[in-house]
């Protein structure tokens, strides 16, 4: 391959996860909004919600590495050069930074509606 197609790239994502794919391409679309309207409602963002998201990112991390191995049917033993390992990271990365949003995300606005409620109802 000389060159990266994109019309490549999806279809061996397609091969790899089949119809989760798609659920993926529409769930990552209404996080990130539900993201930036979580972070224009509250306009900062909280360190301690922030540092317990990273933790838990970790665990993501983890679970994306799983998931690609098991949807790959390799192991980390087939890993032969430093680009497998760069991939490795990158997988893992992936899933980390994903968790760490949608955590972020959910505990937020649970936490903005909840304050609203109690205001409301005070």
């Amino acid at each position: 391959m000389q060159e990266l197609d994109p019309a490549v790239l999806f279809a061996v994502f397609y091969e790899m996860f089949g119809l989760w794919l798609w659920l993926l391409v529409v769930v990552t679309p209404l996080v990130l909004l539900a993201l930036v309207a979580l972070l224009v409602a509250e306009r900062r963002i909280y360190g301690k919600r922030l540092a317990w998201c990273l933790l838990f990112g970790l665990v993501g991390g983890v679970v994306a590495e799983i998931i690609v191995v098991q949807a790959s049917a390799s192991g980390y033993a087939d890993a032969g050069g430093p680009v497998d390992w760069v991939l490795i990271e990158l997988i893992f990365l992936a899933g980390w930074f994903s968790a760490l949003v949608v955590f972020y995300t959910l505990v937020g606005w649970w936490q903005h509606l909840r304050s609203r409620v109690a205001i409301a109802t005070a």
